[in-house]
């Protein structure tokens, strides 16, 4: 994508818009499915990966999927960023995650634990990914960015997270329920980019 973003930086801002909306539209589904899958199938993945005696960690993991999603749409907004030489502004973005990280595991390690240093890893990359936004704001592509596709995403993700807090079936089945369901979903709902779509029917 990069190499596509680097010249419609150069040459087309429409193009850059909609090459960000849509890499943002993508990767924020693929972030939505694995922290779906992961949180909801947390125990029996880390049971199956580590064993028994790792089962205690499940309520972390599940804690780190929230990241996931904020991770895979940070990384379509840096590689806009980076496509229009907005190194700089990056540089600091770390910087603010890394501080934020720092003195939110210093508050909530001590009382809490694992648990407080994933909630304090999660907090910091929201706020690096928020950083990462207002600049891609003030650079003009984050102007651009539509509300709807990350709606349509939310509607997606609703009935599996009702799914699961209802559902008496076991972990795994569940995660593996949601890892079909949800694409179906955003197939269904219009989460899913036009062109996918489009591709998709054709066959």
């Amino acid at each position: 994508v990069l190499p596509v973003l680097s010249v419609a930086a150069r040459d087309n801002e429409v193009r850059l818009n909609f090459v960000t909306q849509r890499t943002t539209q993508v990767l924020g589904l693929l972030g939505v499915l694995f922290a779906l899958v992961l949180c909801i199938g947390a125990e029996p993945i880390i049971t199956i990966l580590g064993g028994e005696q790792y089962a205690g960690a499940a309520p972390v993991l599940q804690i780190q999927c929230i990241a996931l999603v904020t991770i895979f749409i940070t990384g379509a907004w840096t590689t806009t960023l980076v496509s229009m030489e907005h190194t700089r502004p990056l540089a600091w973005a770390t910087a603010v995650g890394v501080v934020a990280v720092t003195v939110l595991g210093a508050l909530l390690i001590p009382p809490h634990g694992a648990i407080g240093g994933a909630i304090a890893a999660v907090a910091g990359d929201v706020i690096f990914c928020s950083y990462v936004l207002m600049t891609l704001w003030r650079a003009g592509p984050g102007r651009a960015l539509a509300a709807a596709p990350f709606l349509r995403a939310a509607a997606a993700a609703a009935p599996i997270v009702v799914f699961a807090l209802l559902s008496p079936l076991p972990e795994l089945v569940e995660a593996l329920v949601a890892a079909v369901a949800f694409p179906l979903l955003a197939f269904v709902t219009g989460a899913v980019p036009v062109e996918i779509r489009d591709r998709v029917l054709r066959r």
